[in-house]
């Protein structure tokens, strides 16, 4: 399972003037079940951040994933559309470049969109010599591009 949460608040956009829109910070762990989490009923662990985070934004308790697997999941949750209608079907697979995501909607919209942590597999398995001659050669790596100012 994937848990994510969305937290909404007042704050600054791109062109760093305070704006009547809401701040849009959208949290993705990859493999994180709920059962890891203190919001979601786990009383021996803690994570504070985390149940903060819920307690002052939206908590999901009825959630489906779009795929078994991350990144065509993750395509699916970027895109809001079916992981067939986005063309993945498996792991390894990149995001096509005419796909639009939400980050790209919000930048579009004045807002300043990121990716920290761990990304290098949001356009599927990189990490393999044969993927990255492939993935090089027909520009196959979309979210580095999606993120770019």
């Amino acid at each position: 399972m994937i848990f994510l949460l969305f937290f909404f608040s007042n704050g600054y956009t791109q062109k760093n003037k305070l704006s009547d829109r809401p701040n849009i910070i959208f949290i993705l762990s990859d493999d994180h079940s709920k059962s890891y989490v203190r919001c979601y009923g786990n009383e021996d662990i803690k994570t504070p951040n985390l149940d903060r985070l819920a307690e002052e934004g939206i908590k999901f308790t009825r959630a489906y994933t779009t795929a078994p697997q991350c990144v065509p999941s993750r395509a699916s949750l970027m895109t809001g559309r079916s992981v067939l209608a986005v063309s993945m079907s498996r792991f390894t697979a990149p995001l096509q470049s005419d796909f639009l995501t939400y980050p790209e909607l919000l930048k579009k919209a004045g807002y300043y969109t990121g990716i920290c942590g761990r990304s290098f597999h949001l356009d599927g398995l990189y990490n393999v010599k044969e993927s990255q001659e492939i993935f090089d050669k027909y520009k196959l790596q979309t979210y580095i591009v999606r993120f770019v100012e």
